[in-house]
């Protein structure tokens, strides 16, 4: 079965899931505000083990923070639709953007140094399966423009610029 058939029978069964399942989680974005708006909702429809990797449901609602991030585990995304464009440096902060679009039925790897940014195409309702790697040793974090920001000392920042009442798309590098 071509992928992109997969995607196009998978996608009504996953929304469906999601309709009548409860998320596992809720994320927000760093806008700044005193109530950041949800970003990506989650399901978890297998817990990872030892022997195999977990599997996640996404439904991108708004886009990423602004800086790149990597993750600490190399993953694999099946793209269910249309509507998700990528922003990526192979040498963060440096080397140059590039961009791709994602379209259902494709799947996307990505290594564990692999910096990037996530965007909704304004009028989509983009899905992804998930599927994150075994942790690696480096941790999660942002590339901002003064270098790589492990994410709790991200999140930290961004919550204390926010509690001051500062606004910004860069709270949490320190630098807004």
């Amino acid at each position: 079965m071509k992928t992109e058939r997969l995607a196009a029978w998978l996608l009504p069964r996953m929304k469906q899931y999601a309709e009548d399942h409860k998320p596992t989680q809720m994320i927000s974005n760093g806008s700044g505000s005193t109530n950041p708006p949800i970003y990506l909702v989650r399901w978890k429809l297998i817990d990872a083990t030892p022997f195999h990797p977990g599997l996640y449901l996404h439904n991108m609602k708004l886009d990423d923070d602004i800086s790149k991030h990597t993750h600490p585990y190399p993953s694999l995304s099946l793209n269910l639709s249309d509507g998700l464009i990528e922003e990526y440096q192979d040498d963060p902060p440096s080397g140059p953007i590039k961009v791709r679009r994602h379209k259902a039925g494709e799947w996307v790897y990505r290594s564990s140094t692999f910096a990037h940014q996530l965007r909704v195409e304004p009028g989509s309702d983009p899905w992804t399966l998930f599927i994150p790697g075994r942790r690696l040793a480096k941790g999660w974090g942002f590339w901002c423009p003064k270098g790589f920001q492990p994410h709790p000392i991200y999140h930290r920042l961004r919550r204390e610029g926010i509690a001051a009442g500062k606004t910004g798309p860069r709270l949490g590098c320190g630098e807004d």
